[in-house]
């Protein structure tokens, strides 16, 4: 038998261009982000879809005063737009957080390639695309997958412009800024990290301070300014148009609810949630970690980095830093130390705001040279990394998935029967329940809640469900919302037995959802 020719195979593989395998990376990207669809979430998916059907249906729309996720018009706006190609389903409200994910990975290899190598930029890409957290909530709703996107774009151009000097980078720069503060204020806190980038490259071109910056290098800084003044005017003018004041989005911001000062007083928030070890968050959820093992290779990158000293490691390790302790501490200093206004900054998702660094960091750990000991441990960490990370994701999926099942599933079996009034347990479903009937009109009239407040729980007569007649009930339709609640009807535990179950929905589970089974009821 002919030996393989192995040498002569690895060689025409090295031959192959790095953008060649980042097409099959997002290939595989988009692939499993596909089949680990989650779609419609529990998180402030609400709202946004609220906002988007307004606009769907051509109303002129004023961002309501009362919360700021209607400031967040890159959020939502762009869902209107697949809406009106491919029109209302799952999948159309997905795409565009999908292909922000999609964008984030292309993003990170040329990052990677720019800071390091082609190398580094590829096995970046991979491991983005792997991250557990980023597949299951790259298809749903909220502003945490775009601004990785529109941020991590912010600071490649910068990353550009600062070493090609180019005058399309930084105004391409500052839109890209403009573009992250559409979908999230927190967009701000890039200036920092503005600043990181700029020192590092002023410490590797070995040149005095004056030398350095020369009247070009700064008028790219103004150009900076100049991309995102563009954006934030445009926006500025679109919602005076529609509300009649100037800087509404802002004062809609400065208005927005503030949280107890005690729901940010844990220290070791995020660092217990990094390393799969807080058990409040958790133990709801049926210890499904969304970050697999990766923070713990991010903890052994940076001091192996630190320690080698290498420039652009040490920019990666700052930009994760400053956000993690803004996130961590700078929160709780702000709202117990200066002011009253308290954001809250308690949840997972969050993290996706510095993923970027933290993958990049790992990256050129494991190819920082070509000792034989580093490709081995290359090989076996992308390897426990992603049997992991796969792990993780199918059960978080799983979670994420069914949670909301529990509504797609009520809706689309009452479509199927004749028109009657439905009984729901909470007002936080309806826009949901809208979404899945498609905002047809004639099932959103037909909506009506039995939440204790809504119906005179003291009262036996609402309390046994004897005021509902020829309706449908739906009881412990999302399991979610009554998580903390104390206080519902007797008649969601003990249904009267005259009431005729049409439908047990029953899904695979975990947590909170597996203790509560929806059920469909017809009272005459």
């Amino acid at each position: 038998m002919k030996k393989i020719p192995t040498k002569n195979f690895v060689k025409k593989l090295k031959k192959v261009k790095p953008e060649f395998w980042l097409v099959l990376i997002l290939i595989f990207a988009l692939s499993i982000r596909l089949y680990f669809f989650v779609g419609i979430g529990f998180n402030d998916d609400s709202y946004y879809l609220e906002f988007a059907s307004h606009m769907y249906k051509d109303e002129k729309f004023v961002p309501p005063s009362s919360v700021s996720w209607g400031t967040r018009i890159g959020v939502y706006y762009p869902v209107v737009l697949f809406w009106k190609l491919f029109g209302i389903n799952e999948l159309s409200t997905s795409m565009y957080f999908i292909l922000s994910s999609l964008g984030s990975i292309v993003v990170i290899y040329f990052m990677g390639k720019e800071l390091f190598d082609p190398s580094a930029g590829l096995i970046a890409a991979f491991l983005l695309s792997i991250f557990p957290m980023n597949i299951v909530y790259a298809s749903q709703v909220g502003p945490d997958i775009p601004f990785q996107f529109f941020s991590a774009t912010t600071i490649l151009l910068l990353i550009k412009s600062e070493k090609y000097q180019r005058y399309i980078y930084p105004f391409l720069s500052g839109l890209f800024l403009g573009l992250a503060y559409l979908v999230k204020s927190t967009a701000v806190l890039l200036l920092p990290i503005f600043l990181f980038l700029i020192l590092i490259f002023f410490l590797s071109s070995g040149s005095k301070f004056r030398k350095h910056f020369t009247k070009r290098r700064i008028f790219t800084y103004f150009l900076i300014f100049l991309g995102f003044s563009l954006v934030f005017s445009v926006y500025v003018l679109h919602l005076y148009t529609l509300s009649g004041q100037w800087f509404y989005g802002e004062k809609v911001r400065s208005y927005s609810f503030t949280h107890d000062k005690n729901s940010n007083s844990d220290f070791m928030w995020y660092p217990n949630v990094m390393f799969n070890h807080q058990e409040s968050y958790f133990k709801w959820i049926h210890d499904v970690p969304m970050f697999g093992f990766f923070y713990y290779f991010v903890v052994l990158a940076s001091a192996y980095l630190l320690y080698e000293r290498d420039l652009n490691s040490i920019f990666l390790f700052l930009w994760f830093i400053f956000l993690f302790s803004f996130f961590e501490y700078g929160l709780q200093f702000y709202c117990t130390k200066i002011m009253s206004y308290c954001l809250y900054s308690r949840h997972p998702r969050f993290l996706t705001i510095f993923t970027i660094p933290s993958v990049l960091l790992i990256s050129r750990f494991l190819t920082y040279n070509n000792e034989r000991w580093r490709k081995y441990l290359l090989v076996t960490s992308i390897l426990f990394l992603v049997f992991t990370s796969l792990y993780y994701t199918y059960q978080s999926h799983t979670f994420l998935r069914n949670g909301m099942g529990t509504l797609r599933e009520s809706a689309y079996f009452l479509e199927k029967m004749p028109l009657k009034t439905i009984y729901i347990p909470d007002g936080w479903d309806i826009s949901k329940l809208k979404f899945y009937f498609r905002y047809n009109e004639t099932y959103i009239q037909n909506l009506k809640i039995y939440e204790c407040g809504f119906i005179n729980c003291s009262d036996p007569y609402y309390n046994n469900g004897s005021f509902i007649h020829d309706s449908y009930v739906i009881t412990w339709l999302d399991p979610y919302t009554w998580i903390n609640r104390h206080q519902y009807p007797d008649f969601m535990k003990n249904p009267p037995e005259n009431w005729k179950l049409l439908k047990e929905i029953n899904l695979k589970n975990y947590g909170i959802f597996a203790k509560y089974k929806t059920r469909v009821y017809y009272v005459k």
